[in-house]
């Protein structure tokens, strides 16, 4: 279910999302690291930017991790929503 704007009372509608598969859980640590601190400064595009640029988008043999991201935004305000999901493959 999407998220719910209590100040619009609307649900929030789908701005983008994105998983980018990794071979080393490092790597996949570094990309959350930074997407997280762009997310908790506001800046939610460039969480994204941060998040696409990062590991492989495409599953193969050697990608043992992956990271999902998703934005959501309120029409009637503007406000935005996000999550992520980490896998172990």
């Amino acid at each position: 279910m999407a998220p719910f704007c209590e100040s619009c009372g609307v649900y929030m509608k789908k701005q983008g999302s994105q998983t980018r598969y990794f071979v080393r859980y490092e790597d996949l640590a570094e990309c959350f690291a930074a997407f997280k601190a762009e997310m908790e400064a506001g800046q939610f595009r460039r969480a994204m930017e941060v998040h696409a640029d990062a590991g492989s988008r495409k599953l193969d043999a050697s990608s043992g991790y992956s990271l999902r991201a998703e934005i959501k935004q309120c029409k009637g305000c503007g406000k935005q929503w996000s999550s992520w999901s980490r896998c172990n493959g």
